[in-house]
């Protein structure tokens, strides 16, 4: 049970960016969207949904642990995040009569998921330094 209360202190911004998608993920529109401007707008928005999720867990891990344990930052912030992505896709063709599973919105998630996580690698971790400021708690 303590791990898990470690899990919300430790991840409160990833673990709202998860319930935004999983809300934008499964919402019915009102009629068409006026918010589509260009033919396929919906990938880009799924690519930053998820380069956004990948980016806000790189941040939280570095913030929140003394020593950086790579394995465990790309399980959390490359794995979790695909794993998500096709779950959320599963959902939507499961759960909705409005939506459905459609492999380009499943590929724009991996590639913002992978595009974030070379970024991360490159910017997050020179601005957070190889360890944090803030010692692990346990």
């Amino acid at each position: 049970m303590n791990r898990f209360l470690n899990i919300f202190r430790h991840y409160p911004v990833s673990l709202l960016t998860f319930c935004v998608i999983l809300y934008l993920s499964l919402y019915k529109p009102a009629g068409k969207s006026a918010l589509m401007m260009f033919a396929n707008m919906d990938k880009i928005a799924h690519f930053l949904m998820y380069a956004t999720l990948s980016t806000v867990l790189w941040c939280e891990y570095y913030g929140s642990h003394y020593k950086v344990k790579y394995w465990r930052l790309l399980l959390s912030s490359l794995v979790l995040p695909v794993l998500f992505s096709w779950f959320m896709e599963y959902l939507q063709e499961k759960l909705t009569t409005y939506r459905h599973n459609d492999p380009y919105d499943l590929l724009s998630n991996v590639l913002g998921v992978i595009i974030a996580n070379i970024f991360c690698f490159f910017v997050v971790r020179r601005l957070y330094g190889r360890r944090s400021k803030k010692k692990e708690t346990r």
